[in-house]
């Protein structure tokens, strides 16, 4: 049961910092690739393919839980 992410253990989730990092990297370079396609298919003034609408809502969800990630991995006796 110790495995069970709590507030003082939530960063048992992801161990791996590099693990983390490709995580955080790939989520990042998804939400730019996404917003420059919205972008630019206003720029256009055309209507959004419903597979960008679906991966925009995809990724806006899936905020949450690298956020969290993030957050947990945090050292926050800094500053």
């Amino acid at each position: 049961m110790s495995d069970i992410p709590n507030a003082s253990n939530l960063g048992v989730i992801v161990k791996n910092a590099r693990a983390r990092a490709i995580i955080y990297g790939t989520y990042v370079v998804a939400i730019i690739v996404a917003g420059a396609a919205q972008v630019w298919f206003a720029s256009l003034e055309l209507g959004q393919p419903d597979i960008l609408v679906g991966i925009v809502a995809v990724l806006a969800y899936l905020g949450v839980p690298v956020g969290t990630l993030a957050v947990a991995n945090t050292n926050s006796s800094a500053g």
